[in-house]
């Protein structure tokens, strides 16, 4: 039996998929159901939607998906819907009492924040965001409107934030006083300064307390990104340094296959993040500072592993802390605020007077 959308069953009722099959429910039915299930909603149903969907599904909600492609095959407790507005009329009538209900953007990039302000001004108030929640600088002011407003919850996808290896990498180094972070390095090849740069960047940023004091990069975008050939595919390099001079260098290239490699360094330890698995290291002797020399680096200290469970621990973090994401834009305008002065000093014509509205395309 073919598959079929809710916009298909207007007159009919509401669309549950189960597997390849179809149920219809009463809307006095799906009222009902409304009082007791956990609803979410995931708009777009590309391959990180499908992750949070499967994600929301196992933590026992009952999710509807927002994309204009019909899957070919529903999991059980997922309602398809074609456009955004067939949700919110389907919510308006049969649920308007409850919009307390998780909503997670995952559609195209530069859709994100227009996508949030939408249902924001439709009264919904809870909201994971893709990474970047903005591709534009004044994106950028919108959401933190939103922010303090202090009546909405929006995160974003950093889920190395959330993953439990690098929590335990981060709790050793603060229980063993290696003190703070002073430089940290992230090189690779192909992985693009954006899509999997901006994950590292946030990482960096929310663990520290002091300001940012100068950024720069350089950028080019000399590959086709494979979400897209509309969306850019970063190379180059991003600098930045902090008012305790801890400093950030990420670069990528488009022109190697190789994986990307992590070095974080404190006074007399350094972390390497190889493929996933994390070394720690610890100089064969203390120094005095200011050093004018360095020591080898001798035994290892600590070993461990990136566990892949950030998204799952974001999710119920998400649901168990109803404030904003700390710091919830920062690295987004680092980057963007990065590409910005790129283009100023290599020359790229964007008038001045529309930059901040620039489009970035970044994914």
């Amino acid at each position: 039996m073919q598959t079929r959308g809710s916009s298909d069953f207007a007159e009919e009722g509401t669309l549950y998929g189960i597997g390849s099959s179809i149920r219809i429910r009463p809307t006095y039915q799906l009222y009902l159901c409304s009082l007791f299930l956990m609803i979410a909603l995931v708009v777009g149903f590309g391959s990180v939607g499908r992750k949070h969907t499967s994600i929301l599904l196992d933590e026992g909600f009952e999710c509807h998906i927002v994309d204009p492609i019909l899957p070919n095959e529903l999991p059980p407790n997922v309602v398809h819907h074609y456009r955004l507005e067939d949700f919110l009329n389907l919510a308006s009538n049969q649920f308007p009492a409850h919009k307390d209900f998780p909503i997670v953007i995952s559609n195209w990039g530069p859709d994100h924040t227009p996508t949030l302000l939408h249902l924001s001004a439709n009264g919904f108030r809870r909201f994971i965001v893709e990474k970047p929640v903005a591709s534009r600088i004044v994106d950028i002011d919108s959401v933190n409107r939103l922010v303090w407003a202090g009546d909405h919850q929006i995160w974003c996808n950093y889920h190395l934030r959330f993953d439990s290896g690098l929590a335990e990498m981060l709790a050793f180094s603060k229980g063993a006083g290696f003190g703070d972070v002073s430089l940290f390095v992230l090189s690779g090849g192909a992985k693009c300064l954006s899509t999997t740069g901006i994950h590292w960047l946030d990482f960096f940023l929310n663990e520290q307390s002091t300001e940012i004091v100068h950024v720069n990069g350089d950028f080019s975008n000399d590959a086709k990104n494979p979400r897209s050939q509309d969306l850019v595919y970063l190379s180059g390099f991003l600098y930045l340094r902090l008012q305790d001079s801890s400093k950030f260098v990420m670069s990528f290239t488009n022109h190697s296959y190789s994986s990307d490699i992590i070095q974080i360094y404190w006074r007399n330890h350094r972390a390497t993040i190889i493929g996933g698995f994390i070394s720690i290291f610890e100089n064969e002797a203390e120094r005095e500072l200011p050093l004018t020399r360095t020591n080898n680096f001798g035994k290892v200290v600590f070993e461990g592993r990136i566990k892949g469970d950030g998204m799952l621990n974001l999710h119920r973090k998400f649901q168990e802390d109803r404030a904003c994401m700390d710091k919830l834009t920062r690295a987004n305008l680092v980057l963007l605020s990065a590409l910005k002065e790129s283009a100023s000093n290599n020359s790229e014509v964007i008038n001045d007077e529309s930059v901040d509205s620039h489009d970035w395309r970044i994914s």
